[in-house]
């Protein structure tokens, strides 16, 4: 089981639904159990439930900001991201073959938020320089873009020229875009080493014409063009609104789609953050209550996350009310 400090004015979430976040637009946010030398599982399977790992000891702080990081949805899990097995490998596949072929190519990644998309993306970077390293191959550059950072929708052009340094001043009047295309039309010209683009928040380059869009996808199919694009979206229906323009253009993108994450895997998800602990903090039954909640309504894994951290702190902030009024605070 999983429970805080042996403590006799430890407070408690007697249930899920008594939670403090309960009944305020929140979902209920799981037990922590402290106080009881028995655990739930013990009295149900008596020994054939293995050897418990110590107890968390909330007063600790130290043990304290060890939980909130492990739960923090920019935390990167040292154990890997799981429940993304299939999407990663195909991702990967389709990069791998661009950087064996020598061959640009484009894909899309859509899914609802908090799926693992740029989590994902992030991890088959890695794993794609480390393979072509291992090789013996050329690794690719990467270069990631968040276009909600973009001031003008255009700019990401200029974001591209600049990865292959290549000078303004040397290309006249020519824009960023322009100066992108003459660049991938003749083979003098064109860079040497393959460019791996990360272009995420993608929602945000829909422009009144989509060119912008629809500029950046067709880098991908110039001769001698070096860009692996890889742009992910919020917005499931995006590639059927602008799908159709790029496959009349003859550049549509391989599209993957990263489905939400169901009951078991956000268990599944919460249970690995926590393995790096030494400590059990969540009852198990809590966890598949919070995961049941958050795959009913959306599937988002960081809403998920965000329960679980509050229910740590409104838990933390209870045991320094109790604290102060022990102490006549």
């Amino acid at each position: 089981a999983r429970r805080a400090a042996d403590s006799p004015d430890s407070p408690q979430f007697a249930s899920p639904h008594k939670s403090p976040l309960a009944g305020s637009g929140h979902f209920g946010a799981p037990k922590m159990l402290s106080g009881s030398p028995k655990s739930s599982r013990k009295r149900l399977y008596g020994d054939l439930v293995p050897a418990e790992r110590p107890k968390w000891n909330p007063r600790d702080p130290a043990q304290m900001q060890a939980v909130k990081e492990a739960l923090h949805v920019a935390t990167t899990p040292s154990c890997g991201l799981v429940c993304r097995d299939d999407e990663q490998r195909r991702v990967f596949e389709f990069c791998k073959a661009c950087v064996q072929q020598e061959r640009a190519g484009s894909l899309y990644v859509c899914g609802c938020p908090g799926t693992g998309k740029t989590l994902s993306i992030s991890k088959v970077k890695q794993s794609v320089s480390r393979w072509a390293d291992e090789m013996g191959m050329e690794t690719p550059d990467d270069l990631s873009i968040n276009c909600t950072n973009l001031g003008n929708t255009s700019d990401i052009f200029g974001k591209i020229l600049e990865k292959f340094q290549v000078r303004k001043k040397a290309s006249g009047k020519l824009s960023p875009l322009q100066q992108l295309q003459r660049m991938f039309s003749h083979k003098e010209s064109a860079p040497r080493r393959m460019l791996l683009v990360v272009v995420d928040e993608m929602d945000y380059l829909i422009t009144r014409d989509r060119a912008v869009l629809h500029d950046l996808f067709m880098l991908t199919t110039l001769q001698f063009s070096r860009c692996i694009l890889i742009g992910i979206a919020n917005a499931i229906d995006l590639a059927d609104r602008f799908l159709p323009k790029l496959e009349s253009l003859n550049c549509k993108p391989l599209v993957i789609t990263f489905r939400a994450y169901s009951k078991d895997q956000i268990s599944n998800i919460i249970n690995h953050r926590l393995k790096v602990l030494e400590y059990d903090v969540f009852e198990p039954m809590a966890i598949e209550f919070c995961a049941r909640k958050v795959a009913a309504a959306t599937g988002d894994m960081r809403k998920a996350l965000g329960v679980c951290r509050s229910a740590v702190e409104i838990f933390e902030s209870g045991l320094q009310d109790s604290s102060d009024k022990g102490a006549g605070v």
